[in-house]
């Protein structure tokens, strides 16, 4: 492989390995307050309709010390941080810190290579183990972040070898490192290039964290319970409230079907109705109800003069107050039965109709006229 293909190569993959963000990458944050205390805390990830609680101390409007800090989305708890002493991490000024006791870790070399031949060309490579106290919270980014940092200046003072495709700088590639607690691998990363001297950000790509994963997917886990819980609330909500309407919708039934009997007794007794024909009835021998007071549910059709109306299909009735009939209507009538009339047809002919004298009317509302109910 000649030489310009070869660095054009080692520059994309340099790329390539910036550009892998680790969990605890930087973002474009923003600050966000406990609903009920107003505490602030720094939220490097920001997402939609998501809330904190803070449950520890808080000076100057922002969470400061130990204690926990509960995320929340739509309710819903999503994840829990836990910062204890000693346990490598704590809030300053409502920022999550680093405070790692070198004593905690112990550093050793695994490898160091400073010669490796990689793919046609000679480059370095160093694997350092970090063996962790169990004291510390590798669950946290930050924790972990100090902890490779750590690693890094290891690998720069114990094994120096500069990178093949930067040999005027001064600059380290290819390191692993390997974070163990308790004798168990739980966090491995890689980094790409970073200055000798540490004032360079490495890139740490290939991440891995068996503590954080578990933990992630135990709240997954707990927040897909969560949301199914929620699901059959909200199904168990619904049921009761349709059941609700439909008991109210029952009670309301009853309640104006109480209060359409209590009318129709009203309208009966106060017009001293003594009973209630039908139309046919009527028509056949209206005599029957001579100067009786009689109920009946009719159409109002029209006004044969300003007194006299036809109802129904052919009830005469005479003596209505003027102008009480504007249009038609559904009505029941007390009237008080005068016996038969003859009326002109359009035709020229006549007909024989019963012929009551009006004395009272309740207006319905409803076509069906359910607001009185006729009971006989």
């Amino acid at each position: 492989m000649n030489s310009s293909i070869r660095y054009c190569s080692l520059f994309i993959s340099f790329i390539v390995l910036l550009m892998v963000q680790p969990a605890f990458g930087r973002s474009d944050g923003e600050w966000i307050a406990d609903l009920q205390s107003n505490c602030k805390v720094w939220n490097p990830y920001p997402k939609p309709r998501e809330s904190v609680k803070w449950l520890g101390k808080c000076i100057n409007g922002k969470a400061q010390g130990y204690g926990t800090l509960e995320w929340y989305q739509d309710g819903i708890r999503t994840a829990s941080d836990i910062f204890k002493k000693n346990a490598g991490t704590l809030l300053r000024n409502g920022k999550i810190v680093s405070v790692i006791d070198v004593s905690n870790v112990t550093l050793s070399i695994e490898e160091c290579k400073k010669n490796r031949r990689n793919k046609g060309y000679f480059d370095s490579y160093r694997v350092i183990r970090a063996d962790v106290s169990t004291q510390i919270d590798l669950s946290h980014s930050s924790a972990v972040n100090e902890v490779l940092s750590m690693v890094q200046k290891y690998a720069w003072s114990k094994c120096p070898a500069k990178s093949f495709f930067s040999p005027k700088k001064d600059v380290f590639s290819n390191v692993k490192a390997k974070l163990y607690l308790d004798g168990e691998l739980v966090v491995s990363a890689s980094s790409s290039a970073s200055t000798i001297d540490g004032t360079g950000e490495p890139s740490w790509g290939r991440y891995e964290n068996k503590i954080k994963d578990r933990i992630n997917k135990e709240n997954k886990k707990r927040v897909i319970e969560e949301k199914k819980k929620i699901r059959e609330q909200k199904k168990r909500e619904a049921a009761k409230e349709r059941q609700r309407k439909i008991q109210a919708k029952k009670e309301k039934e009853r309640r104006q079907k109480e209060e359409a009997i209590n009318r129709f007794n009203a309208f009966s007794k106060k017009n001293d109705v003594n009973g209630w024909p039908s139309v046919e009835e009527l028509s056949i021998n209206p005599f029957i109800y001579e100067r009786q007071v009689v109920g009946l549910k009719l159409k109002f059709n029209k006004m044969l003069s300003a007194t006299k109306g036809i109802f129904g299909d052919g009830v005469v009735v005479s003596n209505i107050p003027k102008g009480l009939f504007r249009s038609k209507a559904r009505v029941v009538l007390a009237g008080k039965v005068l016996g038969n009339t003859t009326i002109k047809t359009r035709f020229g002919g006549e007909e024989i109709l019963p012929h009551l004298k009006y004395i009272d009317a309740y207006f319905c509302k409803t076509w069906s006229c359910s607001g009185i109910i006729i009971a006989k």
